[in-house]
């Protein structure tokens, strides 16, 4: 429902991916700033899967992702798990109804 923080991520898997972190390659950026709060970034879906995997280990869930290397593999747990492309596309458009969240016609890029 939220999203995760800089602080959670390095809580649950033990480092921060982050650009906008203390040693980030942006940091200049957020020089003086409480990052622990911001969202953490730069996470591939496989490192987002494995991040719901150990956090559902941790809480005691049954397991929704398994990961080994760079294969995920989607298991029927009820634990922490990223939304579906339908889930996605249904927050994205906000309630609307028409072709596009922008409306029925193509996009004007211009």
């Amino acid at each position: 429902v939220y999203e995760v923080t800089q602080r959670e991520y390095e809580e649950v898997i033990g480092k921060n991916p982050s650009q906008f972190a203390p040693n980030g390659r942006k940091s200049q950026a957020v020089n003086g700033m409480n990052h622990s709060i911001h969202p953490v970034e730069t996470v591939s879906w496989n490192d987002a899967a494995e991040f719901c995997a150990k956090l559902s280990e941790r809480e005691k869930f049954e397991l929704a992702y398994a990961r080994e290397g760079d294969k995920v593999t989607t298991l029927s747990g009820a634990g922490y798990r990223l939304p579906t492309e339908a889930q996605w596309e249904f927050a994205c458009r906000a309630g609307t109804t028409s072709r596009f969240w922008s409306g029925d016609g193509d996009a004007d890029l211009e």
